[in-house]
């Protein structure tokens, strides 16, 4: 696979709004790997920073809490053994066509039928689910209400519910969201 001399990358200005950036490939070199950024997530963090500007004008600051992709190079001495074409998780500094990451922050995407579309919140979409269902399980609450039940949060929500006996009511906005939940 060949690579690109150059790749794009949100990042802020020297006023710290976001513009696109464009910078030479480097190459993996020891314990790093190079991951083409396939699917990127907004979170509320990233909608912040979009809003509001970031107070950060480092021009190493990158935009994007979390992501998926796929490995197209690694360097020498691995700390997590990935291989290239490896389909992983990757964290901060995801709006970016490319991201050279150190392999411990990086995580492989075991579950081989899940799409990397899906893949790319699970960081925080997990910590939000894991929460909602602290506060449902400690408040004494028999069933849940969740709306967009299509989206990623949701659908790993109903999942959640269900492996703890919780009855959940999803509200949806299209008419095909239902047959795909049930």
């Amino acid at each position: 696979m060949s690579l690109p001399e150059t790749y794009k990358v949100i990042q802020p200005d020297e006023k710290g709004q976001p513009i696109l950036k464009e910078f030479p490939l480097e190459k993996p070199s020891t314990d790093q790997e190079l991951v083409r950024v396939e699917f990127s997530a907004l979170s509320l963090y990233d909608n912040r920073l979009l809003s509001l500007g970031t107070q950060s004008t480092d021009p190493n600051k990158r935009y994007g809490l979390e992501g998926s992709g796929i490995v197209v190079a690694v360097g020498d001495n691995l700390k997590r053994p990935f291989k290239v074409g490896d389909r992983v998780h990757i964290g901060d500094g995801s709006w970016s066509q490319y991201l050279l990451a150190k392999s411990e922050d990086v995580y492989p995407v075991l579950q081989k039928d899940i799409a990397l579309e899906d893949v790319c919140a699970h960081f925080v979409n997990s910590a939000t689910v894991h929460n909602m269902g602290t506060v449902t399980i400690k408040g004494g609450h028999r069933t849940v209400i969740v709306t967009a039940a299509g989206s990623i949060l949701d659908r790993m929500a109903i999942r959640y519910f269900k492996l703890k006996g919780i009855k959940i009511i999803c509200v949806v906005r299209r008419d095909e969201q239902i047959h795909e939940l049930k």
